[in-house]
């Protein structure tokens, strides 16, 4: 057998003199350029893989010979293999290579919009802030990246990146299986098949078995309550695990190395296909949550809450001004800075290429459940306080709704459009993203608007 023959007309030789294909799919419709590599990556990972697998049977079927001569060929062909998996990597690695140079000239002109011309326009600052960016999300080498001796707040992020990166690469170094990995990080052994992925900002596991997603839920409300059992709310939680497609270990209780905490996704292939209707890809998703958490600085969503004074005696109109400037600055507290990272990984996930999508596919998805996780509790107090200042509990619960959910929904809406905008613009997804990342979700109309000028 000679291993160097093509394999189901893959030719590991041939493969880097031969061109990337252009960027259509198979109704001839172009493709973004971000999607046509990551298709590529994916198609090269898959062949590459079948042809080791193949050749793993083909080693583990010698049957040959004396158990002497048996061990020889048996250690001959795995020298063998092990060249052919070394330049498997190589090739990998080039592939990768010529692939992002490809990313960045067909995104210079996608869909026909000369991308360059738009990239001149940005501020200078802007468009420091959006190469590193996409330097991060390329996942390069932080000690490639400049630094920016004026910006403190972008000095952080690039120290964050530069941690975070430092670990990913001591993990791949040290654990190549990953059901060991998941054990080592979370303290127990997968029943199910575990995928891992490495990247350079966040580890990701992909479990098979729901019940080792449970678990790690199980350990969560363990460690909500003292106890054996976990909390009423906790159980409900477990109960409908397989509604949740993904999330990030926010939580350092749940994991053995509290350095890894909010690097860590977990993703659930059974609650993932059920909530692809809704979320889109779940991976994508939950990847710009951790893009999000090492961008999160100061965005200045906080704001101090505003002493109102006795109301009662004030017109209808004042008393409705000052009640609602007062649940705005609770919103801002306590709700405002995770739409922001919902909108942008809602956006991430989802393939959104119409205005009334964002409505349908984001706010659908967000106003009510994030009323119901952040405004309940905000208001719990603030009701009272605003009872007590001399407004009336009926008036307070209107005006609550007003501003927990229809200026909710408009910012929502008026943000993910504006994401849109940036993309229609030429920009990619990814950098759309990066140029409002830094902002307040009512600012992205505002830098949409300038792009487009």
């Amino acid at each position: 057998m000679n291993i160097e023959k093509k394999h189901d007309g893959f030719d590991l030789r041939e493969f880097k003199k031969e061109p990337l294909p252009k960027p259509e799919n198979k109704e001839g419709r172009k493709l973004p350029s971000e999607e046509l590599a990551h298709q590529t990556i994916e198609r090269i990972g898959k062949e590459c893989h079948n042809f080791q697998d193949n050749h793993r049977d083909d080693l583990d079927n010698v049957r040959v010979g004396n158990s002497e001569t048996q061990q020889h060929l048996k250690d001959t062909f795995a020298q063998r293999f092990q060249t052919l998996n070394e330049e498997l990597d190589t090739i990998y690695s080039d592939a990768e290579k010529h692939l992002e140079q490809y990313m960045k000239d067909s995104n210079a002109k996608e869909g026909g919009v000369d991308h360059t011309s738009h990239l001149e326009k940005l501020e200078g600052k802007k468009r420091t802030e959006l190469e590193r960016y996409m330097a991060i999300e390329r996942g390069e080498d932080p000690e490639t990246i400049p630094k920016d001796s004026t910006s403190t707040y972008e000095n952080t992020i690039l120290t964050r990146y530069k941690e975070r990166y430092q670990k990913m690469v001591k993990l791949k170094e040290s654990e190549k299986d990953g059901s060991a990995l998941f054990n080592r990080i979370f303290g127990f052994s997968p029943e199910g098949q575990i995928k891992t992925n490495i990247r350079s900002t966040h580890v990701e596991f992909v479990c098979e078995n729901q019940k080792d997603v449970k678990q790690i839920l199980l350990k969560k409300g363990l460690h909500l309550k003292s106890g054996t059992k976990p909390m009423p709310s906790e159980e409900r939680e477990v109960e409908h695990m397989k509604y949740i497609g993904g999330m990030v270990i926010s939580d350092s209780n749940l994991l053995l190395d509290k350095e890894l905490t909010d690097s860590i996704i977990i993703i659930s292939e059974t609650g993932a296909e059920l909530q692809k209707e809704y979320l889109g890809d779940i991976s994508q998703h939950e990847q710009q949550h951790i893009k999000n958490n090492l961008y999160k600085v100061a965005r200045g969503y906080e704001v101090n809450l505003i002493d109102i004074g006795n109301i009662s005696t004030l017109p209808v109109k004042e008393q409705e001004d000052k009640i609602k400037k007062y649940l705005r600055a609770e919103r801002a507290n306590e709700m405002d800075e995770a739409v922001h990272d919902e909108v942008l990984a809602h956006y991430n996930g989802l393939n959104i290429t119409q205005r009334e999508d964002v409505g349908k596919k984001i706010a659908a998805n967000l106003v009510i459940s994030y009323f119901d996780r952040f405004a309940e509790p905000a208001l719990y107090l603030a009701k009272d306080a605003l009872v007590h200042a001399g407004a009336k509990r009926d008036q307070v619960d209107s005006l609550a709704k007003e501003v927990f959910r229809e200026e909710v929904r408009k910012s929502i809406i008026s943000g993910g459009n504006a994401l849109l905008d940036i993309q229609k613009a030429g920009f990619s997804k990814q950098e759309a993203i990066g140029l409002v990342i830094n902002e307040k979700l009512d600012q992205w109309p505002v830098i949409a608007a300038q792009i487009k000028k």
